[in-house]
């Protein structure tokens, strides 16, 4: 029994070390359960297709922060965007390859390590959300609005 609990905790170490010491004080609070629910199910002794369902609420959050960041071109926050929209292909591992389902950790291990850098590091506000390039945006899509308008009164 000893020797099972030494190998469980020599896999997980990897991944709930970086994920204990990467939660800044003045982080939301919201920001550490998001890292626990996803250290956890990494580390979990077995990760079936459903348990992957706790992952939704990660993902889900994770897309609603960082997804105006791939129009305004937010490096740090397209990585979280598109990590997150990995993992809904995740579960699609088991069709192609039902007996190596270890890979869907794969897609899981990216959306982690992206999840603690956008936690982690000391950057602050996402840029992609507030202030100038938000404004951008929406500048961008009124112009591509005008122009679509402007083109079916030409019709």
């Amino acid at each position: 029994a000893g020797s099972a609990l030494l190998r469980q905790g020599s896999r997980s170490g990897p991944f709930s070390v970086p994920a204990a010491f990467s939660y800044r004080m003045d982080a939301p609070s919201g920001d550490a359960f998001l890292t626990a629910i996803t250290a956890s199910t990494l580390v979990s002794y077995y990760l079936l297709i459903h348990d992957l369902s706790i992952m939704l609420v990660p993902v889900a959050v994770s897309l609603d922060r960082n997804i105006a960041a791939e129009a305004t071109g937010y490096q740090p926050g397209c990585l979280m965007a598109r990590a997150a929209a990995l993992m809904f292909v995740a579960p699609v591992c088991e069709s192609f390859v039902p007996l190596h389902f270890y890979i869907v950790a794969l897609p899981l291990c990216i959306f982690f390590f992206a999840l603690l850098r956008s936690v982690g590091g000391n950057t602050g506000t996402n840029p992609a959300l507030t202030g100038e390039a938000l404004n951008n945006f929406e500048y961008l899509r009124a112009q591509k609005n005008q122009a679509n308008h402007t083109e079916l009164l030409q019709k």
